[in-house]
């Protein structure tokens, strides 16, 4: 006497064999499953595929396994101490030592202009300068181009300016970087000296 194969786990049936197998439909249900994945709204899901590259934050999208790559970058602030090595001059040949914390992100939004002219969105620089990369590289990235700019702006500026108007040098010193953290893929949140 046959005996008919019975229902395993509400979906899974054994064949003649004893082998399980899905019942019609079920497996796309189980595909579709394991193809969707979510975003949450702090990180960015960078899928890479044969369309290009495209970017997912806060929301979902289905990954053809093989055919597509998803890696992630985190939206979340860093935060880079700076402290000069070396007392720097001012206009009138003062030299002062600098400290000075930024908080900084990858920047999601904005558009910028590529070394070509070509318009692009930072977070393409950012995927390329630091998609699978470590904090600690975006952090000594960012402290480079904020001391270089830190030491520009003091060497165009009076001490008695730079300590009367500290929110205005500090202000300076964002914006000269902000061509420079774009084209890194980032942009500052806040700047204190």
């Amino acid at each position: 006497m046959k005996q008919e194969p019975t229902e395993l786990h509400g979906f899974i049936k054994p064949n003649s064999v004893g082998i399980p197998r899905l019942q019609a439909g079920e497996e796309v249900k189980l595909l579709a499953t394991a193809c969707y994945k979510v975003c949450p709204a702090d990180r960015v899901m960078v899928i890479t595929g044969p369309g290009g590259r495209r970017f997912v934050s806060g929301g979902a999208a289905l990954i053809v396994p093989f055919v597509m790559r998803v890696d992630w970058l985190s939206l979340g602030a860093v935060q880079s101490l700076l402290k000069t090595d070396t007392p720097i001059p001012t206009k009138d040949a003062i030299l002062i030592d600098v400290n000075a914390v930024a908080n900084f992100q990858i920047a999601s939004d904005t558009m910028t202009v590529d070394e070509n002219g070509k318009q692009v969105k930072v977070l393409e620089n950012a995927a390329k300068n630091y998609l699978n990369q470590s904090r600690d590289k975006m952090e000594k990235d960012v402290t480079q181009v904020l001391l270089g700019k830190l030491r520009e702006v003091i060497g165009k500026t009076e001490l008695k300016e730079l300590m009367e108007n500290r929110d205005t040098f500090a202000a300076t010193v964002a914006e000269s970087a902000k061509i420079d953290m774009e084209r890194l893929g980032l942009q500052l949140t806040t700047f204190n000296i």
